[in-house]
């Protein structure tokens, strides 16, 4: 047991990666409905059997970390970033990963823009909760594209279950999402 609490971790996703769809696109490889490019997918590509929601104690932003105000996914617009360093509600939702698939999405999100890695604290099984973000101070609040959002709001409507009115009122209380 010891040995297993060691190798699995909670990764903590509140943006894009809220999306089922997506964030598999991560796992096994290929390319997200409303995305650019195709991801090259883990070395163990199993899908995790355990996924929750869960409430981050800091607010997103949307933003820019690319001086072209772009993604290379979504496009022109900017990612969901979480701003640490205040307080505040986001919405996200957990994969039980084994470090190595964490690992490899963290490479497959751009570890040059998503450097920061947060420890959320550990899960009621006893396996810690991570998530990634940008340390870089100079981000510019970029409203997001059209397929990002769509991308998001999928995820926070499986995740959540939450209706088309408070979907777009959480986006509206997002720093960026109207610049």
């Amino acid at each position: 047991m010891e040995d297993e609490k060691k190798r699995m971790i909670w990764y903590a996703a509140y943006g894009s990666n809220l999306c089922f769809q997506r964030f598999k696109c991560y796992l096994k490889g290929g390319k997200p409905f409303f995305g650019n490019e195709s991801n090259s997918g883990c070395r163990d590509g199993i899908i995790p059997d355990e996924n929750e929601r869960y409430i981050i104690k800091h607010p997103i932003i949307f933003a820019s970390a690319r001086d072209d105000l772009s993604s290379r996914m979504w496009g022109k617009g900017g990612v969901a970033f979480l701003d640490d360093s205040s307080e505040g509600v986001s919405f996200a939702r957990i994969w039980k990963l084994t470090y190595e698939q964490y690992d490899e999405v963290r490479d497959q999100e751009s570890r040059s823009i998503y450097d920061k890695e947060i420890f959320l604290g550990y899960h009621g099984d006893g396996f810690p909760v991570k998530t990634i973000t940008s340390s870089k101070e100079q981000k510019t609040l970029t409203m997001p594209s059209p397929s990002y959002i769509k991308t998001m709001t999928r995820g926070l409507s499986q995740t959540f279950g939450l209706s088309e009115k408070s979907i777009k009122s959480y986006f509206e209380s997002i720093r960026g999402f109207k610049n």
